[in-house]
């Protein structure tokens, strides 16, 4: 990933995600890479950003801490393969294992990971911020999710 990548990455995300990431995270994840960042994208066929996956490596241990597909791409298989080259990636660079944490209500993204190796292994209660339809908000109620923990072992 580069600097000139984050216009179609910035789309991506907020397409993706109730709370994305700003373009300052962004930045500042490619500002941080001699601090174990690496940030990484999918090219698509027409070379435009199809997907991109930021992780941390310190020492032996790595956490995908952002993995995404453009949705015009989801549902056929691709978050397979690009799973796949990002745990293969980080492999090379040293890493013996590999954590992430996804919403509970993502299920299409626990299958991904599921499928691909990893477990279930905790659970932050209230992790992240949740939508609430309007007509159940109450004033200063903060709607939460779950955060599952998944965990691979690649040695």
């Amino acid at each position: 990933m580069v600097v000139q990548d984050l216009p179609q990455v910035l789309q991506i995300e907020a397409e993706a995600y109730p709370s994305p990431w700003s373009e300052r995270i962004f930045l500042d994840c490619l500002s941080r890479r001699d601090q174990g960042y690496l940030c990484r994208t999918l090219q698509s066929k027409n070379n435009r950003v199809a997907g991109y996956a930021i992780v941390t490596l310190v020492l032996e241990e790595c956490e995908l801490v952002n993995f995404c597909l453009h949705r015009d791409v989801r549902g056929q298989g691709l978050g397979h393969h690009w799973l796949r080259q990002v745990v293969s990636f980080v492999r090379e660079q040293g890493a013996c294992q590999i954590f992430l944490e996804v919403r509970e209500g993502n299920t299409a993204a626990q299958r991904v990971y599921l499928e691909g190796g990893f477990s279930e292994i905790g659970r932050r209660k209230g992790y992240y911020p949740a939508s609430l339809p309007i007509a159940t908000r109450s004033p200063g109620l903060v709607a939460r999710e779950d955060a599952l923990i998944f965990g691979l072992m690649l040695s």
